[in-house]
């Protein structure tokens, strides 16, 4: 190969990359391989995301939010990707608000505002059957350092970092054994 066919081969390769990042979502962040976030979506990102190998794709927008779509469920749900609407009022949202999803053996948290110092889930106390097993370990989606927890009859209390890592919804990955 000569350095002219290497430079224009490279050249085609960083116009492909290009290309393709300019069709992500505004304020795309890929957090790590399988989770990102974003604004909204257009259609023809939302069609990719199969091939980008995303099993789920949660959106937090109320329905009749600006640039919504009408379909973006039936969109991605047709490439094989789990769709959830967790629509929140992002106006006044409360750290008592969770909603809740499941990935494999992983039960995911996201609480829609932020409490401050401790996050209180009642729906997740011991005597809950919603996740009847024994929680071994919670993150915080995106940061790979475990949290403080205790788990009572009353409710699963996680301890907080100070600062919230988002303005918006913060998820928690919480996993252990008969959780799912």
């Amino acid at each position: 190969m000569t350095i002219a066919t290497a430079l224009r081969a490279a050249a085609l390769l960083a116009a492909a990359l290009a290309a393709n990042a300019a069709e992500r979502p505004e304020n795309f962040v890929q957090w790590r391989e399988g989770l990102a976030s974003s604004a909204q979506p257009k259609a023809e990102w939302l069609a990719t995301a199969g091939e980008e190998k995303y099993e789920v794709l949660v959106n937090l927008a109320p329905p009749q939010s600006h640039g919504s779509l009408m379909n973006e469920g039936g969109i991605v749900g047709s490439k094989g990707v789990k769709y959830v609407n967790i629509p929140v009022d992002f106006m006044r949202p409360t750290a008592e608000d969770f909603r809740f999803t499941t990935k494999g053996q992983a039960l995911y948290a996201f609480m829609m505002g932020w409490p401050g110092k401790q996050a209180v889930i009642p729906a997740l106390s011991s005597s809950s059957s919603h996740a009847p097993g024994k929680i071994e370990r919670i993150t915080l989606l995106g940061q790979p350092a475990p949290l403080k927890f205790t788990r009572d009859a009353s409710a699963l209390k996680i301890d907080l970092p100070d600062n919230p890592p988002s303005d918006y919804a913060v998820a928690f990955h919480i996993s252990g054994s008969g959780l799912v």
